[in-house]
């Protein structure tokens, strides 16, 4: 089993913004990061996914369950409401596509391989980010290139929705009930040393991952579990279950 750490959703660096995380609850808002490259916003038929019809509502949900039923909970900057998101991983398809260069690792992976997503998201109080798991993909086979995608399948990831695909981006599928967004997020972050990494117990927890002292930052390498295994029991402890996906597929989909 091999065994992946990846970060998604939007951040200072990815959008100016971070989504809010309730962390009385664990409940939080998975925003996908902005998707202004390769085609310049361009997609295939109905696959354009904007954050103002999808990622509005989900806040304004996250804002009632909050008790802030007057929506001043993490409204989305204004900026943003026009802007295509890039909708990966999709939670609701379970998928995930990733360029050439990240892709190396991905396109390696085979059934049963698995890719943990986090997030760093704001609290509700303020104060620091939460750096925390918020999904898992547990795959269903050997992940395709985006160009193997035929085009009735098309809208099933960010990677393919394009008017012009990337033919060597890679695209992997999950198994249902086992793949999905968690219900509730799993911190997994501290500052320490200048930098958000991973907690030293929860990396002695894990078994270490492949990235010195837990640096938790984007990388063009993806950072790999040193054992998978021992990480798969330390979540299967968190209890944790896969919750609903947030985003719902466009209407000419459904």
């Amino acid at each position: 089993m091999r065994g992946l750490l990846v970060r998604v959703g939007i951040d200072q660096t990815y959008g100016g913004w971070n989504a809010p995380v309730n962390t009385a609850t664990g409940r939080f808002v998975f925003v996908p990061i902005q998707d202004r490259s390769y085609n310049d916003g361009n997609y295939f038929e109905n696959g354009r996914r904007v954050y103002h019809e999808e990622v509005t509502t989900a806040l304004a949900n996250f804002a009632i369950e909050c008790g802030d039923r007057a929506g001043r909970c993490f409204r989305l900057p204004l900026r943003l409401h026009n802007e295509p998101m890039h909708l990966d991983p999709d939670f609701l398809l379970l998928t995930y596509g990733d360029d050439t260069r990240r892709g190396r690792t991905l396109k390696e992976l085979k059934e049963d391989d698995f890719i943990a997503f986090y997030s760093s998201l704001r609290p509700l109080d303020g104060g620091k980010l939460v750096y925390a798991l918020i999904g898992i993909l547990v795959l269903s086979g050997t992940p395709v290139r985006a160009c193997q995608i035929p085009d009735v399948r098309r809208l099933c990831n960010a990677h393919t929705r394009w008017k012009t695909v990337q033919a060597e981006d890679i695209v992997a599928f999950g198994k249902e009930e086992q793949s999905g967004m968690f219900e509730r997020c799993v911190p997994i972050g501290e500052f320490r040393e200048g930098a958000y990494r991973v907690r030293k117990n929860v990396l002695e927890e894990w078994g270490d991952i492949n990235v010195k002292n837990g640096w938790l930052q984007r990388s063009a390498n993806l950072p790999e579990f040193k054992s998978p295994t021992t990480f798969k029991n330390w979540l299967g402890k968190r209890n944790v279950r896969l919750g609903r996906a947030q985003y719902q597929l466009p209407l000419s989909e459904q």
